[in-house]
């Protein structure tokens, strides 16, 4: 997860670039903020793997996403328009550095946390915590 958390900071800082944003203090805090939007969508995929029994990683990935896909999809949706009124701001330095960024944010969040991290960890994950007890 800490892997998958480090390349959506790569990526951001690289979309950033492309979308005209230069680095300063409220772009750092952002980032920061940043990593707490990723966990949302990384921390609860990686939960629900852990937790779910099946005969294989490929087997676990599918029952997590299928446990957990629609509420993350549901908070990045919550989330994106929790910021959409910052696009309609009349002084475009919340455009840029606040619409433009928390977009890109969400989306490139969305993409790790339900794209890359159950690749990741249909090739790589750990034995399910369920295995060994009847109960959790």
């Amino acid at each position: 997860m800490v892997g998958v958390m480090a390349t959506c900071v790569v990526e951001i800082y690289g979309l950033l670039f492309y979308a005209g944003l230069r680095i300063n203090g409220v772009m750092v805090l952002n980032i920061v903020m940043a990593l707490a939007v990723i966990v949302e969508f990384t921390g609860h995929y990686s939960r629900a793997f852990m937790v779910t029994s099946g005969k294989s990683r490929n087997d676990r990935m599918a029952k997590a996403l299928e446990e957990i896909m629609e509420p993350v999809v549901y908070g990045g949706i919550s989330t994106f328009l929790g910021v959409v009124p910052m696009a309609f701001a009349l002084f475009r330095y919340f455009q840029l550095y606040f619409f433009n960024m928390y977009a890109i944010i969400i989306f490139v969040g969305l993409a790790n946390g339900l794209i890359l991290l159950p690749i990741l960890l249909s090739w790589l994950g750990p034995p399910s915590l369920s295995a060994g007890s009847k109960t959790i």
